[in-house]
């Protein structure tokens, strides 16, 4: 039995080792389930529809996630790759099952999706385990770093909360720590219905309930996924088109943007050095896709990445042969047709070596269907430079193929930070 499967880059903003700002925060933090992360996204949805554009958490587009945060602080700007291990590595041997009940608006511009009761003890303690074991990490606390509203509250909340920030580097830890789910917010001093927004899952007890045992925790960047989210909005134009001969689809998350490394059968039994990526300019391929491609055709840290790869996982490809090669090779002139099948039968995949062009796919057609794909590329703009849009690789991921090469949201089998 096989499998096709991708490794794939996902379209990120650092990797380990890569600088980040003294001031940016990370935040470690659980991921919800597949049940409550839907509920919270149609709980954003409703959000946004009152509050409009003001709402600064997007979960329906896919530019923020579903969370509960454990520890958000500034970290040190040397220590994303320690954190990496640590998150990467971290085991939790108890339950904790997390009852989300109903909503809450704070009054200071968020609303959260709260549990059924204000601090469940498991969360408090995998936090406060996690908050002593990374707090050697965390960019000093100073006077001049902590946040200016602590000056305003009252006693004894002001001297907890500097105490906290001082040995922290967070002031709503301890007895103070109150996790939820935020589903919408505003920029300070912006107006909106709030009571509204919390009514939208409902503010009495047990109005919202979802329940789950936490699996997962995971460090997340503060900073905006700007390239994936231009990769969806190409992705909507260039449906608006193509209707429903279209089978790529970002918007409503079935696919993942993404730049292939290597795309292969594997058999289902065996499954650095800062590169950045400069996405620039759309191309229609002329063969029912169109990519959104880098500056140059081949960038050479991605070439040198997906060589690297392809090296050491050839050995667990499905053996390739004449009958399971695409027959499109043998339509192709000489010497392109015999370099591809060579590649084929070394690799299982005809397009790598000299023929490795990354590009995301944002649109694509079944074989033989017709459609202007001028105007499909014309979405991002063909010129050099017309979509630029620049990231530092993080990521790799193992992800399960669909319909036109794409890949499937949340069915990757594996992730690795580089």
């Amino acid at each position: 039995m096989k499998f096709q499967l991708f490794l794939g880059l996902a379209l990120a903003s650092t990797v380990c080792g890569a600088p980040i700002s003294t001031s940016q925060n990370l935040n470690i933090h659980i991921k919800l389930s597949s049940k409550c992360n839907k509920e919270a996204v149609k709980f954003n949805k409703k959000a946004t529809k009152i509050i409009g554009d003001n709402n600064t958490v997007d979960f329906v587009n896919n530019i923020a996630e579903p969370h509960i945060t454990l520890y958000l602080t500034d970290f040190n700007k040397d220590a994303l790759c320690n954190l990496q291990e640590y998150v990467n590595n971290f085991v939790w041997a108890e339950d904790c099952v997390v009852n989300l009940d109903h909503g809450r608006n704070s009054g200071t511009g968020y609303v959260f999706w709260d549990p059924d009761v204000r601090t469940p003890d498991c969360l408090a303690k995998l936090a406060q385990v996690i908050m002593d074991d990374t707090n050697q990490y965390i960019l000093t606390p100073t006077e001049e770093l902590m946040p200016s509203w602590i000056n305003g509250l009252d006693e004894p909340e002001k001297s907890d909360k500097i105490e906290n920030y001082m040995k922290y580097g967070s002031p709503n830890i301890g007895k103070y720590y109150e996790p939820h789910v935020t589903y919408a917010a505003v920029a300070y001093g912006v107006e909106g219905d709030f009571d509204a927004v919390a009514e939208v899952v409902g503010t009495s007890p047990g109005d919202a309930p979802c329940s789950y045992n936490v699996a997962e925790i995971a460090l997340g960047h503060t900073v905006s996924n700007q390239c994936k989210k231009q990769a969806v909005n190409y992705n909507a134009g260039a449906t608006e088109i193509l209707q429903g001969n279209q089978t790529i689809d970002f918007v409503s998350r079935k696919h993942e943007p993404h730049l292939t490394l290597y795309l292969a059968d594997f058999a289902t039994e065996n499954i650095h050095e800062l590169c950045e990526v400069n996405l620039d300019h759309a191309r229609n391929t002329g063969t029912g896709y169109v990519f959104w491609d880098p500056d140059v055709p081949t960038p050479d840290c991605l070439a040198t990445l997906a060589q690297t790869i392809m090296d050491g996982t050839k050995q667990y490809i499905v053996e390739p042969t004449e009958e399971n090669m695409p027959s499109w090779i043998n339509g192709l002139d000489e010497p392109e047709k015999s370099e591809k099948i060579a590649n084929f039968m070394e690799y299982g995949s005809p397009n790598i070596g000299k023929y490795y062009e990354p590009h995301v796919t944002y649109a694509a057609v079944a074989f033989g269907i017709q459609g202007d794909f001028e105007a499909v590329a014309e979405v991002a703009g063909t010129e050099n430079g017309a979509a630029g849009c620049s990231y530092i690789v993080k990521e790799i991921a193992l992800g399960q193929t669909g319909q036109s090469g794409t890949v499937l949201t949340g069915q990757d089998l594996a992730e690795s930070k580089l």
